[in-house]
């Protein structure tokens, strides 16, 4: 029931993204600050900021947006694979997934994809003054609304259409009942032969 032995490559994985992300946060801190970040004044409206030019803002970052948000993608894909219960046949599956392994590879390829789609869209979009518009939303926003936003529920899904089978077995459950009982029935005998062993010294 409660055999991790193939948990040290995703816990691996996870430590090297987590390092990945630290590591990018750090050199973000060192970009230089474009001239408008923080907004130019506007032309008819003292106390309104406007955000100015979107490439001066944003396109030296975006190389960098897009791999922490790359890592973060590849985090959360991690962690639910380390998360998830073992035991599946390891001759037909290295992972022990139970199945979980090539739904999360899939998701994976999917959601990077699209994420990297969103960033090639916003792209084209701040070089381009006349965008072409996805349901009456630029592209990058029909992008994120459309694809991106509802991503993260297919791993929703797997937690609550697939719990006992990935996350929590009847035979996992029946097994940690057996070790409360077995840890309460302990518990009980030590607390008789406390009592017994008083009442023989009195």
């Amino acid at each position: 029931m409660f055999d991790r032995t193939s948990d040290t490559p995703w816990a691996a994985a996870v430590l090297v993204c987590t390092l990945l992300l630290a590591g990018l946060f750090f050199y973000a801190l060192f970009v230089p600050a474009a001239a408008n970040s923080r907004g130019v004044p506007h032309p008819d409206y003292s106390s309104l900021l406007q955000g100015g030019s979107g490439i001066e803002r944003h396109g030296s970052m975006l190389g960098l947006g897009w791999a922490i948000g790359a890592a973060e993608i590849l985090l959360c894909v991690f962690l639910i694979a380390l998360g998830a219960r073992r035991g599946g046949p390891r001759a037909t599956e290295a992972s022990g997934l139970h199945g979980l392994g090539w739904r999360l590879a899939i998701s994976l390829v999917a959601y990077l994809g699209v994420w990297t789609l969103l960033m090639v869209a916003y792209a084209r979009y701040l070089h381009d003054p006349a965008p072409d518009l996805i349901l009456a939303l630029p592209a990058p926003t029909a992008i994120m609304l459309y694809l991106l936003w509802p991503l993260p529920l297919v791993f929703s899904g797997f937690y609550v259409f697939g719990f006992r089978r990935w996350v929590f077995s009847e035979q996992d459950e029946a097994a940690f009942r057996n070790l409360v009982e077995q840890r309460r029935a302990r518990e009980q005998a030590e607390r008789q032969a406390g009592r017994q062993a008083g009442q023989s010294a009195d």
